[in-house]
Formats: C-alpha cells, sequence, structure tokens
C-alpha cells in the first residue's frame, strides 16, 4: 500500500451476524464516504459520461422499477457489476434484438435473477441510480454491437463508482449474500497482573484476509471477470463467508480485518498473461476481446501500439512468442491465428522473459509480422541438424548448481513427469548444446526452431 496504514485510513465497522442488505449498504456507503474523503491515491466519484447503455433503477424501494435506458452521452455516476453466468440453464435474463423495445420500457424486477435483484436493491439503498450489467446493457445477438460495446469495458469498469463483484456466486441464480458469516470461535483467557486476576481477553482466530477469500472465488475463475476486477478502481466483493472493499489504498472487510491492497496482477504484460491464461472461457473466441479493456488501459502509458488480432505490443514482439503451456491442452479451442501465437489456443501459459528478466539483454527486431501473421525473418537464416533428447541428469544437476535460485524453464518443476525437458544438440557441430526445449505433445523427429536470443562467444549462461 501507498501512504499511511490501512487501519488510519479506514473507519471500521463492528462484524456483522449476517449479510443483511440494510447492513452491507450501510457498510458500503461508508466505505465508499471513507475512500472519497480520506484517501489521497483514490480519486473522488465524480460524474462521468455514462456507458451507452445502463440499466435505470427507481420507484419502490422494495421492488424498484428497472428499465434499460439509452444515455446518448449524458454525465452522472454509476456502479457495475461482476458476475459469473453460469451453465446454460441457468444463464441470466438477456437483451435481445427481439426483446430490446421491450427492455426500454421495462423489465421486470421479479423475472431477474437473485444476484442482480440483490445488486439493484443495494445501489438503491446506497442512492446510486444505474447499474452496468452486461447480458442487459449489451445486445447479446448483435455482433456489431457486442463488439462496439466491448471496446469499451475499460471505461465502463474504470470510471464505475464501485464495482459489485458476485465472487461467491457461481451463477446470477445464487445472489450476492450467498452465505451467512460464520462466527469464529473464541476462547476467554485471564488477565493477571501482579498475581491477581483482573478479568478476561476474549481471543478469537483472525479470518482470512480479503484476497485470501477473494483468490478462491468462482468469479476469479473467469476471463472475463479479472479483466472487469483488474480494472475497476473499487470493489464491493460478495465472497462466502465475508464481504470486503478493495480500492487503491486498502483491503478491508466487515470485521476489520485489513491488509495492503495490490492489484489482481502486476503492471508487467507477462505477469498480466500469466494470471489471466489461467482464467476459463465459455467461449474460445472471446479470448482476445476479454483482455482488449486491459491493452487500452495500459496504452494510456505506452507509445508502441498492441496489436490486437494477435494480443502482443509492437515493442515487445520477440519477448512475447517465448511461451509455453504449462500443462498438456487439447487443441479443440483454436482461433485459427498462427502458431507462434499464445491466443490461438487455451490453457495455462508462461512467458521466458517473466523467469529470466535479470539476463535478458535488448535485441534488435530481426523480423516482421506480415499480413497472413507470418514472422518474416530479416537477418541471416541457417539450417542445421538439431537432436532432440531428453536431458540428461548429469546436466540438470550442473544447471541447478550453477543458478540455484533460477528456475530451470518456466513454469516447469523436476516433479513434472508430464512435460519433461529436451537437451537439443547441433548435429552438424559436434553435438553441441544449442539449449533446453519442453515441448507441448511429444516431441516428433522433424521440428523447426527459430532462436531469438543469441550470446557473445565465451558468455557464461545456462
Amino acid at each position: 500500500m501507498k501512504g499511511s496504514p490501512a487501519s488510519a485510513m479506514f473507519m471500521t465497522q463492528p462484524p456483522l451476524s449476517t449479510h443483511s442488505l440494510e447492513d452491507v449498504s450501510h457498510l458500503a456507503q461508508t466505505w465508499l464516504e471513507n475512500c472519497e474523503s480520506l484517501h489521497t491515491y483514490c480519486s473522488a466519484v465524480e460524474e462521468t459520461p455514462l456507458p451507452s447503455r445502463l440499466l435505470s433503477v427507481s420507484g419502490d424501494d422494495e421492488i424498484p422499477t428497472v428499465r434499460l435506458v439509452e444515455t446518448r452521452g449524458i454525465v452522472g455516476r454509476y456502479c457495475a457489476l461482476s458476475h459469473c453466468w453460469g451453465a446454460e440453464h441457468k444463464r441470466p435474463l438477456r437483451t435481445k434484438r427481439n426483446n430490446f423495445q421491450q427492455h426500454l420500457e421495462d423489465i421486470s424486477f421479479e423475472h431477474l435473477p437473485a444476484t442482480f435483484q440483490h445488486t439493484m436493491l443495494l445501489i438503491r439503498s446506497i442512492g446510486i441510480r444505474f447499474v452496468w450489467i452486461d447480458s442487459l446493457c449489451i445486445v447479446q445477438d448483435d455482433y456489431q454491437d457486442w463488439e462496439d460495446e466491448a471496446k469499451e469495458m475499460g471505461k465502463i469498469y474504470r470510471n464505475a463508482a464501485f464495482v459489485i463483484a458476485a465472487a461467491g456466486s457461481r451463477d446470477s441464480t445464487e445472489g450476492l449474500f450467498n452465505k451467512e458469516l460464520t462466527r469464529p470461535a473464541i476462547v476467554k483467557a485471564p488477565y493477571i497482573s501482579a498475581g491477581v486476576a483482573k478479568g478476561y481477553y476474549n481471543i478469537a482466530a483472525q479470518s482470512q484476509y480479503p484476497r485470501e477469500l477473494l483468490y478462491k472465488a468462482p468469479l476469479l475463475e473467469r476471463a472475463w471477470c479479472f479483466q472487469e476486477l483488474y480494472l475497476a478502481q473499487r470493489v464491493v466483493a460478495f465472497m462466502p463467508g465475508a464481504v470486503s472493499w478493495t480500492c487503491n489504498e486498502g483491503c478491508l472487510t466487515e470485521r476489520g480485518t485489513e491488509e495492503d491492497a495490490s492489484t489482481m496482477a502486476s503492471g508487467s504484460w507477462f505477469e498480466i498473461l500469466r494470471a489471466y491464461t489461467q482464467r476459463l472461457l465459455t467461449f474460445p473466441s472471446d479470448r482476445l476481446h476479454a483482455l482488449k479493456g486491459v491493452a487500452s488501459e495500459m496504452q494510456k502509458t505506452r507509445q508502441d501500439s498492441f496489436l490486437f488480432k494477435y494480443g502482443i505490443w509492437e515493442d515487445q514482439i520477440y519477448e512475447q512468442l517465448l511461451w509455453r503451456r504449462t500443462r498438456p491442452h487439447h487443441e479443440d479451442d483454436s482461433l485459427h491465428l498462427p502458431s507462434w501465437c499464445w491466443a490461438d489456443t487455451g490453457g495455462a501459459k508462461v512467458w521466458w522473459y517473466n523467469d529470466w528478466v535479470e539476463i535478458h539483454e535488448g535485441m534488435p527486431k530481426t523480423f516482421t509480422i506480415d499480413e497472413s501473421g507470418s514472422l518474416n525473418v530479416l537477418g541471416h537464416v541457417a539450417k542445421t541438424g538439431i537432436v532432440i533428447s531428453l536431458l540428461p541428469q548429469e546436466v540438470e544437476d550442473e544447471i541447478r548448481e550453477r543458478f540455484p535460485e533460477k528456475t530451470l524453464l518456466p513454469g516447469w518443476s523436476s516433479d513434472d513427469d508430464s512435460v519433461p525437458p529436451y537437451l537439443l544438440t547441433n548435429r552438424s557441430h559436434g553435438n553441441m548444446i544449442m539449449g533446453i526445449g519442453v515441448f507441448d505433445g511429444s516431441p516428433v523427429l522433424q521440428a523447426s526452431f527459430l532462436f531469438l536470443v543469441s550470446v557473445a562467444r565465451g558468455a557464461r549462461t545456462p
């Protein structure tokens, strides 16, 4: 955390025995007011240009009137919901072409799933009129509308007064308040002074930190939600057994447990990709779209361009090619991109650059990408025979002895028999060791390699 400790920046509230709307809305409003008035590194919640569509919540406090509105560039305050859609038979109510006009007139509150109802009652009690929910604010069967709104996702979550995260719910039917708080066991310990019992201490095990709970939540398994929480400036997260607040200066639960704030991923693009590729997508075609908002936010501080078609930055193309999967993956979700592109298939991936950054040196751009996605090598190209063999134990032992603090290969460990490392030797030059490689599947006898990194003769490298 930057600045003062969280305890000095938040006015904590007494624990809640249950997750009631009245208690949580009061708590969320207090957290928001404290954040606006006390936090140096959090901007005030001011009126901002609204997303193109929002849900207006008005009227009765118990059964409010809900309708879809087209904002047409007006300014105001709104919240956004981050939630799991769930299995097909539990998908939430959606805006489509055939009900778009009806939703502009009215959306039946009784027909909304529990998570949506709880969200609307929460913002209504806080005094915020508008909320953005993806399934209702985007015309789901209009690809052009979906693509246009996806481009604005970064702004939508960044500009929200706060994001409501249904972190503990696997689908929209489970609601925000899906589990009561469990009270910790309390033990009495005597307070003794000068041999005389003066009273008792009440001692209870501290509940898990907010982020420990959040990282275990169903919401964090989803790729779209990774982006939403990464971009949000403030998050009220409803987790199994706890409600938390997170902003630039702290993370706090209603029990008063607190910890320093940190972003969902660091500013490193490679660490963002590492975290993002571990998440799940219902539709593989969303793989690049679900990350576009993060790229748009990073573009504000970068001079190069983001090549959306391949999910890479222009100034770091060669580093972004140095990736591998952390476990075998079935390639039935291909986007038909070039094989060098990390976004072609799903599955968790890691980047070599991320683990060996301290020995990396800038290299000249030795290739370009043409319109078809082929890599055009501009420098010297040579063809030689490479022999692929399992890495001998003595070679591995020597590397680990010389470089004890290094990871042999990103995401690989000696306990992982499914992806063993292989030794690559040059058959044409006396079996000179060229490097170490890990294959996504079983290595083939005929394989092509493009070496992007070279070192001076005699340099000490693994």
